[in-house]
């Protein structure tokens, strides 16, 4: 009995470890898109700035998860004015963080729902937009570093 308890035990924490390591790898990753979005802020000019670089950190607060939503609109619509002043293609990402807020939205609506009535349809319709979020989640940042790429060379050619 003993070494069943003990096998027990060590698959615990196992468990826990691996879960533990999926979180930091999680918040590294997600650390360095915010890097990407407070690039994507500092290479507007000053005036065309949504907001200042570093607020775009306020997202790791899980309370604040609202002004992530708001805060990829604003960069990606800034980018987005920024690549047609200079006659370049692309819209930094803009169509993509709408459709972000959208699919988060409806995936917060059905895990609520599916919390409320354990019904198998709202957990597989969350799973399915989960994937489809964390897909549009890796074009934005993809569109949002293009963009910055982009811009970089002409703002310091204007500088």
């Amino acid at each position: 009995m003993d070494s069943l308890d003990s096998m027990i035990s060590n698959a615990g924490i196992a468990g826990v470890a691996a879960g533990l390591l999926v979180l930091h790898i999680g918040l590294a990753v997600f650390a360095s898109y915010l890097i990407t979005l407070q690039n994507g802020v500092n290479a507007l000019p000053a005036h065309k700035r949504p907001f200042v670089g570093n607020l775009v950190w306020l997202a790791i607060v899980p309370l604040f998860s609202l002004w992530y939503l708001l805060g990829i609109i604003l960069i990606s619509h800034a980018l987005r004015d920024e690549i047609k002043d200079h006659n370049l293609e692309g819209d930094g990402g803009f169509l993509i963080a709408i459709l972000i807020v959208i699919v988060d939205s409806l995936w917060v609506l059905l895990g609520i729902g599916y919390l409320a009535t354990q019904a198998l349809f709202f957990a597989i319709s969350g799973g399915l937009l989960f994937v489809a979020g964390v897909v549009l989640w890796a074009l934005h940042w993809s569109q949002v570093h293009t963009a910055i790429a982009e811009l970089r060379p002409r703002a310091k050619a204007h500088a």
